[in-house]
């Protein structure tokens, strides 16, 4: 009887070591699974994308920029084109882009240039800065490198920068959708851009 005890006593004890162990080791922290809240579902860095919409859909910066943004720069867009102009009139070609500057409109022989600043948005610098033209002069700027995917080209728009009251002021403008460029008219130099919002929404002088 003794011995029956004694085995029993045996079999008591070593379960209730082996449910010590058992505990011991559920209560070690355990890695989260994706489907716990806070798990990382990712190896690598999370990125967060400004966007609009349901869903979170990200907005293009293109679409919301009153301004056409550069898709692409070519070559020969860098640096700075000259021509010296007189009252007979001439042309400054920069690229695929143009001032054209009719007979009439100088008193005086002048040397332009036409350059292109490295910018996220397309924008024209023509100089002399502040030149004043007796008669209208013509911008032909080429947007074939700007970022229009839908985007309507027809309400495209020239637009130069107001130092004084630092906004983008419209100028009478067209456009040629088949060779994408807008022709604006202007009668004098400055910082041009191009345009894709409603006209009633700027200064205009046209």
């Amino acid at each position: 009887m003794k011995r029956l005890n004694g085995a029993r006593l045996f079999v008591v004890i070593t379960l209730g070591l082996l449910e010590v162990f058992y505990l011991a080791a559920c209560s070690e922290k355990q890695p989260m699974s994706p489907q716990e809240p806070g798990a990382v579902m990712s190896d690598g860095p999370v990125s967060f994308a400004r966007g609009s919409g349901s869903g979170g859909t990200t907005t293009p910066p293109y679409l919301e920029s009153d301004l056409l943004l550069v898709r692409r720069r070519e070559e020969n867009e860098n640096g700075v084109s000259t021509a010296v102009i007189g009252p007979a009139g001439g042309v400054l070609v920069h690229a695929d882009h143009r001032l054209i500057i009719p007979p009439g409109a100088l008193n005086d022989t002048i040397e332009f240039t036409f350059s292109m600043p490295l910018s996220d948005t397309l924008m024209f610098e023509l100089g002399p800065d502040g030149t004043q033209f007796n008669l209208p002069v013509h911008l032909e700027l080429n947007y074939d490198h700007a970022y229009t995917n839908g985007l309507d080209d027809t309400t495209f728009f020239a637009v130069v920068w107001n130092p004084t009251t630092t906004t983008w002021d419209s100028v009478a403008s067209s456009v040629n959708t088949e060779l994408n460029f807008v022709d604006g008219t202007t009668t004098h130099l400055s910082r041009y851009a191009i345009s894709k919002r409603s006209r009633s929404r700027r200064n205009t002088n046209d």
